[in-house]
């Protein structure tokens, strides 16, 4: 997947820990990393997948926007999960 202007969000498991993850949040470029403000993640009760890309479209067009958006496998493989990706994406 490419572009200059895509956000990202991901949860993995933190090394040596059991329980506890990391989350990630990140932009290709500047226009995406513009983009992950306008995304409540820290917001109460706002749930997203393991994965999520969004493209610039996301914030007029709603779900258009949305390029990949998933969970992991059990054993969080991308293999063994449920990853959907957007192939017709208009941004």
């Amino acid at each position: 997947m490419a572009g200059s202007n895509l956000a990202c969000l991901f949860l993995r498991p933190r090394p040596g820990s059991e329980i506890a993850a990391v989350g990630v949040v990140g932009g290709t470029g500047l226009a995406g990393m513009r983009l992950t403000d306008r995304l409540p993640y820290f917001v109460s009760g706002v749930a997203y997948p393991d994965v999520c890309v969004l493209g610039p479209a996301v914030l007029a067009e709603g779900a258009i926007g949305v390029r990949l958006a998933g969970f992991f496998g059990l054993d969080w493989g991308e293999e063994s999960g449920e990853l959907v990706r957007r192939g017709d994406a208009k941004d």
